[in-house]
């Protein structure tokens, strides 16, 4: 037997967290891709920089690792296969967290922030927000 906690030792406090994550989570390109109206890109950047600052996505990363998958028939359950959607979506989204603080850092930052726009689209957010939601909210 694992010595791992399993879904159902969840607390509250975790659930609320990883809630408010998936919520928070997210850029808006439409504002950023018109580069032509200032100020509405620099609104939408500063948001998502304000927005990126705040996550603590390693922190969930850890807290997910620490809690074994069930054994269940539920699709959307907190199996394996689900609990890796989970942690790969916050692994990659810790990734886009840290480049997308670093943006102004770095010189040629038009190319750089065209390179995140394909690394974010990349990310499995859709589904890790459903199991987040169906585990998280029941």
């Amino acid at each position: 037997m694992t010595n791992q906690p399993t879904l159902k030792s969840i607390s509250t406090d975790l659930s609320n967290r990883a809630i408010i994550f998936i919520d928070s989570f997210g850029i808006n390109w439409h504002c950023i891709d018109n580069l032509g109206e200032a100020s509405n890109f620099i609104h939408s950047f500063k948001r998502t920089q304000e927005s990126f600052q705040q996550l603590q996505t390693q922190e969930l990363i850890s807290e997910f690792e620490k809690i074994g998958p069930l054994n269940t028939n539920d699709e959307m359950g907190f199996t394996a296969q689900n609990r890796q959607i989970i942690l790969d979506f916050l692994i990659e989204a810790k990734e886009l967290q840290n480049n997308f603080l670093n943006l102004t850092l770095e010189p040629n930052f038009v190319e750089n922030l065209s390179s995140l726009k394909a690394q974010s689209a990349k990310l499995n957010y859709l589904n890790a927000r459903a199991i987040i939601y169906h585990n998280c909210l029941a």
